[in-house]
């Protein structure tokens, strides 16, 4: 590898969002053909604060006012060609964005958004060419999620740029008015128009294309509708009449806790929920499945004593058998007599009052499924805030994973997902409220997943039904993670959380690797606690493994023993993830008083019954963490490439225990001489299928 082209690939993996910039340029001009007959106008806004009417008529657009009721959802008129693109005018668009607006209307879409993206303002360093000069570099794209009622609810998150269809919106203007009574009310902002038209289209378009960059706002406060939260639009009439209501009569909600041998556990759970909770219409369900006889005793007694001090139902269902949450839950469903049902861990925490009252005024609309909270851990010894736990479950590539989980919950994160009600294709059911018919509809929790992914198979099947998935960020719990069950540490807990895995797709294939809350240009391979761009990079994409040879004992014993007696060759395998049809293997290696620039390597998995290898190719993969360990040593050059990052087909190899090794050749700076090849295997590196 030659100077110049090691040093470029290691900056285009500093910034993988800029190559991907690079590849989107290449697809879009494919998408900027204008269909004849559209016509784009463009109407420049400030904030979705504005007056809707206001705003159309500083871009000419007249004719938007009230109408009679034999008007009101009329047919299509000559402005259905034509669309209407507001873009906020701080920021930046090229000259195709009109045309890739057209592009994505062509099959009939009410409403646009594209996504967007900000500029970094960097000053060079001294020792470069042009020291002192700024540089703007595109950076923290917003990949935005596919529509989500409640989350435009939450804030707007269509943003900076996004296009209505001319005819249609006319006439949710003139419907609006009419059934609000309004006449051409100049009050009624862009969101709150947007927040109403959306809920009446069947057909709203995300343009996968970052089509506006910003300035580089620090706080989500700066983002367009940000500080318009949904409890203050929720008083205008348009919003009580057609986007939910107040909860006049509270419906009865019975609240489900599984639980065996965990008193003091379950006693904390017990009175921080009975003493803090303000919604006044509950029961609770306790399902046991197995405590001793003295724990057991324990329990009863202090139901009882809990119930005539607070005056509520409490009932304890005692039914010793093997632990099986999904059974458990459904238990108690069948003895819960509320109209909603609510499944609760005995480790979770109440600590304020209104927590189930702000998850029932989202349970209570029809289109939403199950209703989840914001789970916190306890604060750590030193920290001065909590970590995350859960703020709603994401279907990655590497399977559903806790988004945020183990971050500081402070701030804004990747714009409000710690913050403000998000739609999510599933939550904990650490936490899990919905309604009791949709609870029937789908015939309850898998009994069949033990142990893990129940609460995520069972918010699969409402989705699959027309359900949408909330995570209401208002209510916020501790959560003791694992406290009833343990860690899932163990080889034998390890497998049987990938046969779970496995069945959950099996009974929704259709979801493997999608998820139309989290885009697809985001981290899927790792259990990343952070949204970030993943460009995907030569050593990111999945690979075959190649049966090579069987490797002479002989000869592998030999390589061994001189690379380690010289100390040369240094194999790190930091981790090894087994998924439904995915191996992923994180690590380095760096061969030490060598020009590792000149490194071509192979992976090895040795397949230790039979003793068959697999080769699988590997491609230079940027680890700048390992670099400085070896800053001192002035023979080892150039090892910031050294990173392994395989992804491999799990289904081409045969079940067994593999080793992880690594096959090396050297090639002189000056040609292809080759300097012979070098087999090394990690010391406890390996993995069982």
């Amino acid at each position: 590898m030659e100077e110049k082209s090691y040093e470029a690939l290691c900056e285009e993996q500093r910034r993988p969002y800029l190559q991907w910039l690079k590849k989107q340029e290449q697809e879009l001009h494919t998408e900027c053909d204008m269909e004849k007959g559209k016509q784009v106008v463009r109407l420049p806004f400030l904030s979705c604060e504005e007056s809707w009417t206001e705003c159309l008529e500083r871009g000419g657009i007249t004719g938007t006012g009230q109408t009679a009721a034999s008007d009101v959802g009329g047919k299509a008129d000559d402005t259905d060609s034509e669309l209407w693109l507001f873009i906020r005018d701080d920021g930046i668009t090229d000259d195709r964005t009109e045309a890739v607006f057209a592009y994505y209307q062509r099959n009939g879409a009410d409403i646009l958004y594209a996504d967007e993206d900000y500029f970094e303002t960097r000053i060079l360093e001294e020792d470069s060419e042009i020291s002192g000069d700024v540089m703007e570099l595109r950076c923290q794209p917003w990949f935005k999620p596919e529509y989500s009622p409640d989350t435009l609810r939450g804030f707007f998150y269509y943003g900076s740029i996004f296009a209505v269809r001319a005819g249609w919106a006319r006439r949710m203007w003139k419907q609006l008015c009419w059934e609000t009574g309004q006449k051409n009310d100049t009050s009624v902002s862009i969101y709150e128009f947007m927040v109403y038209a959306s809920g009446q289209s069947q057909n709203i378009c995300r343009i996968p294309r970052v089509l506006y960059t910003n300035g580089n706002p620090e706080r989500i406060e700066e983002l367009p509708g940000w500080h318009m939260e949904w409890k203050r639009i929720r008083n205008t009439n348009w919003w009580r009449q057609f986007h939910g209501k107040e909860i006049t009569k509270e419906a009865l909600v019975s609240i489900i806790i599984p639980s065996k041998d965990n008193v003091q556990v379950l006693l904390r759970c017990l009175h921080t929920l009975l003493e803090k909770t303000q919604y006044p219409q509950y029961e609770l369900v306790i399902v046991d499945n197995g405590s001793t006889e003295e724990n057991r005793q324990w329990i009863t007694s202090k139901i009882n004593e809990l119930q005539e001090k607070h005056g509520i139902q409490l009932h304890y269902l005692y039914r010793p058998q093997p632990f099986n949450f999904s059974a458990m839950c459904n238990q108690g469903a069948e003895e819960a007599k509320g109209k909603y049902l609510l499944f609760l861990n005995d480790d979770v925490e109440i600590i304020e009052g209104k927590w189930l009252n702000q998850m029932m005024e989202l349970a209570i609309q029809f289109h939403i499924g199950a209703v989840g909270a914001r789970l916190l851990y306890p604060q750590a010894e030193g920290e001065t805030g909590n970590r995350i736990q859960h703020a709603g479950i994401t279907n990655m590539g590497i399977g559903p994973a806790h988004k945020l989980a183990g971050l500081m919950d402070e701030g804004n994160l990747y714009h409000g997902h710690n913050l403000v009600n998000y739609n999510m294709i599933a939550v904990t059911g650490a936490c899990l409220l919905l309604n009791r018919e949709k609870f029937r509809q789908i015939q309850g929790f898998d009994e069949e997943l033990a142990v893990a992914y129940n609460d995520v198979e069972l918010c699969f099947r409402l989705y699959e039904r027309g359900y949408l998935q909330v995570v209401c960020n208002e209510a916020v719990l501790l959560h003791h993670e694992s406290v009833s069950r343990g860690q899932d540490d163990t080889l034998a807990k390890k497998q049987r959380l990938a046969q779970e895995l496995d069945r959950l797709y099996q009974k929704h294939p259709d979801l493997l690797h999608q998820d139309p809350f989290y885009s697809p240009n985001l981290v899927q391979w790792k259990k990343n606690v952070e949204y970030s761009c993943e460009y995907r990079f030569p050593c990111d994409y999945m690979v075959t493994p190649q049966l090579s040879r069987k490797l002479p004992k002989a000869h592998e014993n030999r390589w061994i023993r001189k690379l380690t007696g010289e100390n040369q060759s240094m194999l790190q395998i930091d981790s090894v993830e087994v998924t439904t049809d995915v191996i992923e293997i994180e690590g380095w290696y760096v061969l030490r008083e060598h020009d590792n620039a000149l490194l071509t390597r192979w992976l090895l998995l040795k397949h230790e019954e039979s003793g068959e290898v697999y080769q699988v190719s590997l491609y230079p993969k940027l680890r700048e963490d390992v670099e400085p360990l070896f800053a001192q040593d002035a023979r080892t050059k150039r090892v910031a490439l050294c990173g392994i990052h395989a992804l491999i087909e799990k289904e081409k190899l045969p079940k067994g225990s593999y080793t992880i090794g690594i096959l090396v050749q050297m090639q002189a700076a000056g040609g292809l001489e080759d300097h012979g090849k070098r087999i090394q295997y990690a010391p406890g590196g390996g993995f069982l299928l």
